[in-house]
């Protein structure tokens, strides 16, 4: 609190000592308001898809499944921040949750505040004639794709440093998670990553770049005890990149060091392909991805600790699912890394997001999410898939202001160690108000004398 009223004076006194409106400025105040409030019901029995192979290691107890959206949850988070000469930004926001008003606003477990502070540097300088540009994230922010933060830690809200020195045709991207095993179940401690990449064509829409990566992580071996071991991984990736037009994508990552069950070599592999088109009109935007993953055994079976299952991700527990996340795509490394006692395994990914404009102030979003995992298993069968679905009908008010209505199979799975998703057998339906509001303050330009 103290940290929070101190950057607070220092805005007031930043807007309080600007005089008269510039032209040009250097330094603009930040203000971000973004709100969401979503209920959800079922009118039948509460059940849900899960791979058996699975389930089986979860763990089973007599508490009902949960969602905070059955009673009516709501999140807002107001930022504030700085941002200087358009190149370097300080944002704070603080995320306030209401995960259920059925049970009033004074309940401990039920009323959230958790902070998030994010720092970026973007700037471009010269040393003997060679442009440099570098970029920095700092602090509290989302992963992306897994071409910039490779198998492991993609689709991500993390705490780190992410950042790209770009010389010429050559750029370095390094990554630092500080851990991956408490938040998201992960068994990675110390979570580093570098990259380098040789763009060998880069015109005004078109990028062809080539890239090694060398990974380094700790994993824990004792829990109780502490007691961590180093892994190493290497790795090659190429990707061709027509603006608003495609994206593909060809991974390979090699773990040199691991804890070795009796196989071969191929079992230390992870491969990925993937590849996303874009489609836009006047009234309709596509994304459509496709993407093939295989893991080799060695490769994710330490990043499965079975122990930490029995951590449940319910609201009276000390870790929680925060709300935002429910946005969040499914596929993470986290979702492949439970089938560990298979002995090889192979994902197929199909991603469609499809956003039209109706009819005046009426939209529709629809995404689908369908994934098919082979997994050799005498029990089980070989293949088992699941299909992911979500639709909302809404109507935009003012800027950016959304009220509607949705139906949806895509629920929290809070009952194991990772954020992501349970497919249930029959869908939720409810309503959803959504606001994302952006404002800015011009407060110093160097023009002022």
């Amino acid at each position: 609190m103290k940290y929070l009223l101190t950057v607070i004076s220092f805005f007031i006194y930043l807007i309080l000592a600007a005089q008269g409106s510039q032209k040009k400025s250097d330094l603009i105040l930040i203000f971000n308001f973004e709100y969401k409030q979503l209920y959800q019901n079922t009118l039948m029995n509460v059940s849900k898809r899960v791979d058996p192979v699975v389930d089986k290691d979860r763990l089973h107890d007599s508490l009902p499944y949960y969602s905070p959206f059955s009673h009516n949850a709501v999140f807002a988070a107001p930022s504030i921040g700085l941002k200087y000469k358009n190149r370097y930004k300080i944002i704070f926001s603080e995320f306030i949750e209401q995960r259920g008003w059925s049970y009033g606003w004074n309940i401990r477990y039920f009323n959230t505040v958790y902070p998030k502070i994010q720092l970026t540097a973007r700037d471009t300088f010269n040393i003997h004639g060679n442009e440099i540009t570098y970029f920095l994230d700092y602090g509290d922010f989302y992963t992306r794709d897994e071409i910039d933060f490779g198998l492991r830690a993609y689709n991500l809200n993390v705490q780190g440093l992410h950042g790209v020195i770009r010389v010429g045709s050559y750029g370095l991207y390094f990554l630092n998670i500080v851990d991956l095993a408490e938040t998201v179940g992960l068994n990675i401690k110390r979570y580093n990553r570098f990259k380098m990449e040789k763009t060998f064509y880069s015109g005004q829409n078109k990028n062809i770049t080539a890239s090694l990566s060398f990974d380094k992580y700790k994993v824990l071996k004792n829990r109780m005890n502490n007691v961590m071991d180093d892994r190493y991984s290497f790795g090659l990736s190429a990707r061709y990149f027509l603006k608003n037009k495609m994206d593909i994508v060809i991974i390979g990552d090699y773990l040199t060091k691991a804890n070795h069950d009796k196989g071969i070599p191929v079992q230390n592999f992870a491969i990925f392909f993937k590849s996303n088109f874009y489609i836009k009109s006047k009234n309709s935007k596509w994304i459509v991805s496709s993407a093939v993953r295989y893991y080799g055994h060695n490769y994710i079976k330490e990043n499965y600790e079975a122990s930490y299952s029995t951590w449940n991700y319910r609201y009276h527990q000390r870790i929680y699912y925060p709300l935002e996340a429910y946005y969040n795509p499914v596929s993470q490394f986290a979702f492949y890394t439970e089938y560990h006692n298979v002995s090889d395994l192979f994902g197929e990914e199909f991603e469609m997001k499809w956003d039209y404009h109706i009819y005046k102030k009426l939209s529709q979003s629809i995404n689908i999410e369908f994934f098919n995992i082979y997994r050799a298993t005498s029990n089980y069968g070989n293949n088992f898939s699941y299909f992911f679905y979500s639709y909302y009908l809404y109507l935009k008010f003012l800027h950016n202001l959304n009220l509607g209505i949705f139906i949806s199979n895509k629920q929290y799975n809070q009952d194991v160690q990772y954020m992501t998703f349970y497919q249930m057998n029959i869908p939720y339906f409810g309503f959803h108000i959504s606001y994302t509001g952006n404002f800015t303050k011009e407060i110093f330009s160097h023009e002022q004398q």
